[in-house]
């Protein structure tokens, strides 16, 4: 349920160490949709810099992922695929 895992990151969220530091950047959790699916929650801090690093790149539309994820979910893409 949303509620608990709500509760979860609240409560990790808030830990912190002796001086008073974030002990977490976020968490990872099982899907709801299956054991093979992995969900991550990161923490934005305003008083810490935003998480960095971050790649991207573009989205084929036969992206095998993509493709799956469409079908998991009943999806159909807005050019008719």
């Amino acid at each position: 349920r949303r509620e608990f895992t709500q509760e979860i990151s609240l409560h990790v969220f808030g830990c912190a160490d002796g001086t008073g530091a974030p002990m977490f950047t976020g968490i990872a959790y099982e899907s709801r949709l299956g054991s093979e699916f992995t969900n991550w929650a990161i923490f934005e801090r305003p008083d810490h810099d935003p998480v960095r690093d971050v790649s991207a790149e573009n989205l084929r539309i036969d992206d095998p992922d993509l493709r799956a994820v469409c079908e998991l979910f009943g999806l159909q893409l807005a050019d008719g695929r």
